[in-house]
């Protein structure tokens, strides 16, 4: 999964993320543009999706790109298609 957020927003989610025991970890893809990736493992995806509602009270972002599998990147399509037609 990748998110972009504001560059001083990285540290705030990595700590928030560090604080639910290894749920995911995020690396910086780009400090330029704020863009991070977050690793979770299978079976997970329910748990990631709650913290980031949660997280989203402390740290501005938004989801770029969500890889699930072939059908899981079709679920994340439609989502963003549902949002931007918003």
């Amino acid at each position: 999964m990748y998110l972009q957020l504001a560059p001083d927003g990285i540290s705030l989610l990595k700590f928030l993320l560090e604080a639910e025991d290894n749920l995911a970890y995020l690396s910086t893809v780009s400090s330029h543009t704020a863009v991070v990736k977050m690793v979770f493992a299978p079976g997970r995806e329910r748990e990631v999706q709650d913290f980031l509602e949660t997280a989203r009270h402390s740290v501005a972002f938004r989801e770029m790109v969500t890889f699930q599998g072939e059908e899981g990147l079709k679920e994340s399509r439609e989502h963003t298609e549902e949002r931007d037609a918003q």
